[in-house]
C-alpha cells in the first residue's frame, strides 16, 4: 500500500509579558447546550483541551510555553478531512463530540473574528495556510471549508523542489514578525508528503500598568534542584485582581485596554509546581477567575525569554487520537481522492513558540472576559506581596472570546 503524509504545524510566538479542565460527559453536554452563535462554548472546549494537553507535556525541570488555541485550530482544519473512528477520536480529544461539523466550523470562524485586535495598542493576528502537493486530487469541499471558515491561504507546491521549504518558512516568518525562523527542515517533507497545514498566531501588547525599569534589580530565583540564580526581576505596586489560597498566590496583570490578561499562579513554598499543575488543571477556569478580588499590593516578576519546540504526535495519541497517526488505520478520505491501495495519515505535528517578557509588555505568536466588579480595595494594612522567585505557571487569557491563548511554566528564567 502507498502511504501519504499530512504535516501539521501549529506555531506560537509571544513576547513581553493559560487553562481549564478535562471535559467529562456532563461538561460536553453543557457545551452542546450553548447557542452556536455564542463562541464561548468553543473557547471552553479548547480551554479544556489545553488543560489536559498541558498535563501531558508538563515536566517539572523544564520551561514550557504553548498555545492551546493554535494547536486546536490546526487540528480543527484537519478534522474536516477525517471520517469514521479517526474523526471520533479527534472530536473526543477536542471536546466537541456530538457537535455538528457545520456548527463547529462556524464557531471557529467566529472565534477567529473575535480574536481580531480592537485597539491600536493590541496586535493579535491568526493566519492559516495549506501547502498542498501539486496535482494531488484534493476534494473541493475540504479546501473550500479551509478558505471560508479559517481564512486559510492555499498554495500548490512541489515538496521535492528545494525552494519549497524556504518558501513555507518565509511565510511563517512574515506572519510572526520574524520571531519564528526555519520552522521546517528540508528533511521534514518528502515524496510522500501531500499537505503541510500551518496555523500561526502573533500577539503583542503593552502592560496597562508598566513596570518601572529603574526598579528592576537582580534577585534570587530558587530552582527545583535547590540552587539559586540571580535574574533581573521587575517590581510594581498597584491595585490588582488578586487571589490567595493555602496552595498558591495568583495575580492578573492586564494589558493595555484590559482585554487580555496574564494570569500568574505561584505555588506556596510547601507546594511543588508538579502538585499544583495536577490539581489546577482539574478545576474549571471560569470558576477560578470568579474568585479574584481587587487588592493593593506589590508584585515581583522576573524577566524571561523562551524558545520552545515540541513534536505532538505521541502526546496527542496518548490523549486519545492514535488512529490519526496510524498509516494503516487513519481515515482522511474526505480530504482528497485516494486509490484503493493508498492511505493518508498525519506524519508530524510540530508546535513552536517564543515568549519574551519585560517591563513594557508582551509579544507572542502562535497560532493562541473577566468582568471586574467595582470592589473597594482592601485597607493598606492588608496589602499583599507576591514575590515570584520560584517556579510558576502562567496563562494569557482573552476577555472577549473567553479563550486561553497561551499557557506555560517557568522553572528557570
Amino acid at each position: 500500500m502507498y502511504f501519504k503524509k499530512l504535516f501539521l504545524l501549529p506555531i506560537l510566538l509571544l513576547s513581553l509579558l493559560l487553562s481549564s479542565t478535562f471535559a467529562d460527559t456532563n461538561k460536553v453536554n453543557k457545551i452542546m447546550s450553548f447557542s452556536f452563535d455564542d463562541v464561548s462554548w468553543c473557547s471552553r472546549a479548547y480551554n479544556n483541551f489545553g488543560n489536559s494537553f498541558f498535563n501531558e507535556i508538563f515536566q517539572s525541570k523544564s520551561n514550557i510555553f504553548v498555545s492551546p488555541v493554535s494547536i486546536a485550530l490546526a487540528l480543527a482544519m484537519t478534522y474536516n478531512g477525517a471520517e469514521g473512528k479517526t474523526k471520533e477520536e479527534m472530536a473526543s480529544v477536542l471536546n466537541i463530540s456530538g457537535i455538528k461539523l457545520s456548527s463547529f466550523n462556524k464557531a471557529n470562524e467566529e472565534l477567529i473574528k473575535q480574536l481580531a485586535p480592537d485597539n491600536d495598542s493590541l496586535k493579535l493576528s491568526i493566519a492559516n495556510s495549506l501547502w498542498a502537493k501539486e496535482n494531488e486530487p484534493f476534494k473541493k469541499p475540504f479546501l473550500n471549508i479551509a478558505r471560508k471558515f479559517y481564512n486559510a491561504e492555499i498554495a500548490n507546491v512541489n515538496f521535492l523542489n528545494p525552494k519549497t521549504v524556504p518558501r513555507i518558512n518565509n511565510w511563517v516568518e512574515s506572519k510572526t514578525e520574524n520571531k519564528i525562523k526555519n520552522l521546517l527542515n528540508s528533511g521534514d517533507v518528502n515524496k510522500d508528503t501531500v499537505l503541510v497545514l500551518i496555523n500561526a498566531i502573533y500577539f503583542k501588547d503593552k502592560w496597562q500598568k508598566p513596570f518601572t525599569k529603574r526598579l528592576t534589580k537582580k534577585r534570587n530565583f530558587y530552582l527545583t534542584n535547590g540552587k539559586t540564580n540571580e535574574v533581573p526581576t521587575m517590581s510594581n505596586k498597584d491595585d490588582y485582581l488578586y487571589l490567595e489560597t493555602p496552595d498558591y498566590q495568583a495575580i492578573q496583570l492586564p494589558y493595555s485596554e484590559n482585554r487580555l490578561r496574564m494570569v500568574i499562579f505561584l505555588p506556596s513554598k510547601n507546594n511543588s509546581l508538579e502538585t499544583f499543575i495536577k490539581k489546577f488543571t482539574k478545576e474549571e477556569w471560569s470558576y477560578i477567575l470568579k474568585k479574584f478580588k481587587i487588592k493593593n499590593g506589590t508584585v515581583l516578576l522576573p524577566k524571561f525569554k523562551l524558545d520552545y519546540k515540541i513534536e505532538l504526535g505521541k502526546i496527542l495519541s496518548e490523549m486519545g487520537m492514535p488512529i490519526a497517526f496510524d498509516k494503516h488505520k487513519a481515515n482522511f478520505r474526505k480530504m482528497c481522492i485516494l486509490k484503493p491501495n493508498e492511505n493518508l495519515f498525519i506524519d508530524k505535528i510540530i508546535h513552536k513558540t517564543f515568549v519574551d517578557v519585560d517591563e513594557l509588555g508582551t509579544e507572542a505568536s502562535a497560532a493562541t472576559f473577566v468582568v471586574i466588579n467595582q470592589i473597594t480595595c482592601m485597607p493598606p494594612s492588608q496589602s499583599f506581596k507576591m514575590d515570584i522567585n520560584r517556579p510558576f505557571f502562567f496563562t494569557i487569557y482573552d476577555n472577549k472570546s473567553k479563550a486561553v491563548l497561551f499557557m506555560g511554566t517557568i522553572v528557570e528564567p
